[in-house]
């Protein structure tokens, strides 16, 4: 293992024991020390690579990624079929159930084959695009988390368990699969498009 290497480990180290000690912390103290472990645990990698000290390899971060964002979405629908079962064991409301059922499944689909469709490892192919593809993940990873919570405020408002009417409800799934589908064609497709579908030089020039 390389001194950089050791560095990073030592640093990330020091940043969880930092969290651990903040449970020490007064409770009013408490939030501070949160804003600032979490500037120091994202800001770790930016600073090593920004310094040379480590190179990331594109297909293996592009890689992992893809695997996170795959268990966010899987385990979105699986709460989102938890709540859909939940509510036809105690509502006689069947066809909008099975419907909210049914649209779950589909947009999740569409979510899953909107993510994998570019290739990702393009995106790695220097410092500010590398940073831009991971920290935008951060949108990512939860407009997919919440977007399985609109499905269960939805579900209450079907159930007559919410006050919520239309069309806020609606607004507590659709916004997640919005920030989702923009996250993903900011820091992935646009990208792409330019990187690989861009026509020769040659053929850009006048004749």
């Amino acid at each position: 293992m390389s001194n950089a290497s050791v560095q990073l480990h030592h640093a990330l180290s020091a940043v969880q024991v930092l969290w651990l000690l903040a449970l020490l912390l007064p409770a009013r103290a408490l939030p501070f020390a949160i804003v600032v472990l979490i500037v120091a645990e994202l800001s770790i990698p930016l600073i090593d690579e920004r310094t040379g000290a480590t190179h990331p390899h594109p297909h293996h971060i592009t890689e992992r990624y893809g695997l996170f964002t795959l268990i966010v979405l899987g385990e979105s629908l699986l709460a989102s079929a938890n709540a859909i079962i939940e509510a036809l064991h105690e509502s006689d409301i069947l066809a909008p159930l099975v419907g909210m059922g049914a649209f779950t499944l589909v947009v999740t689909a569409a979510l899953w084959w909107i993510y994998f469709w570019p290739p990702h490892h393009t995106e790695i192919g220097g410092l500010r695009a590398s940073i831009g593809y991971r920290y935008g993940h951060y949108f990512v990873f939860a407009a997919a988390a919440a977007f399985s919570a609109g499905i269960e405020v939805e579900i209450d408002v079907l159930t007559g368990k919410s006050e919520l009417h239309e069309p806020w409800a609606a607004f507590t799934y659709t916004v997640p699969v919005a920030v989702f589908v923009f996250s993903v064609w900011l820091i992935m497709i646009v990208i792409v498009a330019v990187l690989v579908w861009r026509p020769p030089v040659e053929s850009r020039l006048p004749a």
